[in-house]
């Protein structure tokens, strides 16, 4: 689903990893899909927030690697391609909402500047 999403973008190999919910370097997510460029060996356990499409949390169903949940990892995103991904999510059946590695912050766009998207 998550692959057809991204696809759909034009994305074209994704790379959907599961991974140790209680690390730190995970950020307590239970998976990873990331472009496979970005799935180098080095830092295939850890989270690649300048890189990384989005996490997968709660419960992973071991056998098929869905989730009830996906967050976008908007940080890579040019405004319009976040949209265009969160339609082709919809599309697939999913919901999806913007991820922020430390939960909810509030603060000016000049404190907190929004990193150049890879994905514009």
């Amino acid at each position: 689903m998550i692959q057809d999403a991204a696809r759909r973008i034009g994305i074209e190999e994704v790379v959907v990893r599961e991974w140790d919910r209680n690390l730190v370097s995970s950020w307590f997510t239970n998976g990873v899909v990331r472009e496979k460029k970005y799935d180098i060996p080095s830092k295939r356990n850890e989270q690649q927030t300048d890189k990384d499409l989005g996490y997968l949390r709660r419960d992973i169903d071991k056998g098929t690697l869905t989730a009830r949940s996906f967050q976008i990892n908007s940080d890579v995103f040019s405004e319009q391609r976040y949209r265009d991904f969160y339609q082709a999510l919809k599309k697939q059946g999913l919901e999806a909402f913007a991820y922020h590695p430390f939960g909810l912050i509030f603060a000016s766009e000049k404190e907190l500047p929004k990193p150049e998207p890879i994905y514009k």
